[in-house]
């Protein structure tokens, strides 16, 4: 019989991971990345999109903040971008609305 490395549980020869603290026993597995590598192409997709849209793009920053980080980040900027360019052309252009 063995035992775990990293707790001393009991384990079989034919285990995989330890029952008593999941440690992969066996040094040919490996975890997916998250972090996929995207096109440019996507992520100016999703830059104009946040830009023009900044709602969407913070939406968008907590839908791929854990899947995707790299456009994640990108929406975040860029929907950011786009709210102080709302904001600015917004009190740029309301003393012209009301003057008579």
């Amino acid at each position: 019989m063995n035992y775990c490395p990293n707790c001393g549980t009991k384990i079989t020869k034919n285990q995989d991971f330890c029952l008593g603290c999941g440690k992969a026993l066996k040094n040919n597995y490996s975890l997916p990345n998250s972090n996929i590598e995207t096109s440019d192409d996507l992520k100016i997709f999703y830059a104009i999109i946040s830009l023009f849209f900044p709602i969407v793009g913070a939406i968008m920053y907590y839908l791929f903040k854990k899947t995707n980080l790299e456009i994640a980040k990108t929406c975040n900027m860029f929907s950011w971008l786009g709210f102080l360019i709302m904001f600015l052309l917004i009190f740029w252009w309301l003393p012209f609305i009301f003057v008579k």
